[in-house]
């Protein structure tokens, strides 16, 4: 596949020529070749193959989908699934095929996460419960669903039924209980990737506020937040970092920063982050949903009331952690224990990372994971960081290298990377009295990195 995209970041898959986009950013031929329409809310409204309607959708007022229609004769739809919701979580769906009844489907989700499905029942033609038809849904740490247990009344127990792998950005294999490949769901499931629902028909993922197209890696609308998105590029997935974040609203992306009570051998505070999307505005409710969800190992948690948009990607100084510290970064194992329950290694990176935490080229970092005084920092190996958080130039003097005597905002970037290389620990290293949290922060107020 071959693309191009304009200034704007409309792509232009597959060679195509001409606009292939409306005057309000939505995409109008799709990947596929189908042709989409959209109503004045900027919603997907009718997707057709040429001249045959392939699927249309409606919506409530609250920009909820509630019906969709498909299986067109000219432009009669033969087939009606009708949705119900709870809040913003689709609970029952039915269907009617020429006017009849044809079954249906009722939902139970997880409150720990808006998109983490639990079971599905079927219902059948006259909305009762078909009980040997109940699934259980598995799913990964991003809600991806990747398997469904359903009951094996032969053999009198549980089992997996059917089984679904992905790429980092959402293009399901469909796989039977032993991982072989098949073509589809012999269950009907569409809950799949981060728990959104793929419609089938057109291949797209229903993200609420705009569809998905995973063979793309983008939405087909731009971001309804606009620029206060805080992305040039309004129509990217998680800012390109699919295996860190999840996006259940078609929203931007940040990191919510989370305080929690982790239970090791011993009680031990610490924090950890939840990358989220949110619209510009309800940030803070987000981020407090998010943060008492928090995750499995976590009990206590809530929203340190701090959040701020992902920079792990940008260029520039910055502070980063990764919450698992990793044997590379321990000078016993002692210490590389207790960090990896209890802590995260901290260091100083200029440069960003790709989508999968690998540094970009020309990234560049230095901690500290043991030592004495006077030792100077060793070049990060590992990066994967966690979180980071931006260091801004400051009239605060650089200390160390060919920079020395000049403040922050006079120096050079070089003249910063050759200071932070050279400065030393101040104390011996300890993972409670000096550590690489300490230096790195010292190193930041030496090299210039003080600003606010």
């Amino acid at each position: 596949m071959t693309s191009e995209a304009s200034a704007a970041n409309e792509m232009t898959p597959n060679g195509q020529s001409g606009s292939l986009y409306d005057a309000a950013g939505n995409m109008t031929t799709l990947q596929s070749g189908m042709t989409a329409k959209y109503d004045a809310w900027n919603r997907l409204v009718e997707v057709k193959d040429g001249e045959d309607i392939i699927q249309r959708n409606e919506y409530d007022g609250t920009n909820r989908r509630i019906q969709i229609f498909s299986d067109f004769s000219g432009s009669t739809p033969g087939t009606t699934q009708d949705d119900y919701y709870s809040g913003q979580q689709a609970i029952e769906s039915r269907s009617t095929e020429d006017g009849q009844p044809s079954g249906g489907y009722q939902y139970l989700w997880s409150p720990r996460y808006i998109d983490a499905p639990l079971l599905r029942d079927t219902l059948d033609n006259d909305g009762q419960i078909v009980a040997a038809e109940r699934i259980f849904y598995l799913a990964d740490a991003n809600y991806n669903v990747t398997g469904l247990v359903k009951y094996n009344s032969g053999e009198e127990k549980w089992e997996v039924a059917e089984r679904y792998t992905y790429t980092p950005y959402g293009v399901v294999t469909y796989r039977n209980a032993s991982w072989t490949e098949v073509g589809s769901s012999a269950n009907s499931n569409t809950t799949l990737y981060t728990g959104r629902t793929l419609d089938v028909l057109t291949s797209l993922y229903y993200y609420r506020a705009r569809y998905y197209d995973a063979t793309l890696e983008r939405f087909l609308s731009r971001d309804p937040s606009g620029y206060n998105a805080g992305d040039i590029n309004l129509y990217r997935y998680v800012g390109n970092r699919p295996l860190n974040g999840i996006d259940p609203h078609g929203y931007r992306q940040i990191i919510c920063f989370c305080s929690a009570t982790l239970i090791c051998e011993f009680p031990i505070s610490t924090y950890f982050t939840r990358i989220i999307d949110a619209p510009a505005g309800g940030e803070s409710a987000a981020c407090k949903k998010a943060c008492e969800e928090g995750g499995d190992v976590y009990v206590q948690n809530s929203w340190t009331g701090k959040f701020q948009e992902d920079p792990r990607g940008t260029s520039g100084f910055k502070l980063c952690a990764r919450q698992i510290q990793g044997g590379d970064c321990c000078d016993n194992i002692a210490a590389g224990i207790a960090n990896c329950c209890g802590g995260a290694h901290t260091y100083i990176q200029y440069g960003g990372v790709d989508p999968n935490g690998n540094p970009l080229p020309g990234t560049q970092g230095w901690g500290i994971g043991g030592g004495n005084a006077g030792n100077t920092p060793i070049p990060e190996l590992k990066f994967h960081p966690d979180v980071c958080s931006e260091l801004k130039r400051g009239g605060c003097i650089l200390k160390y290298g060919k920079g020395a005597g000049k403040s922050g905002l006079q120096a050079t970037d070089a003249e910063i990377i050759d200071c932070i290389s050279k400065t030393p620990m101040s104390k011996d290293y300890g993972m409670t009295t000096y550590n690489c949290k300490d230096w790195a922060k010292e190193a930041a107020a030496a090299c210039g990195l003080c600003g606010k």
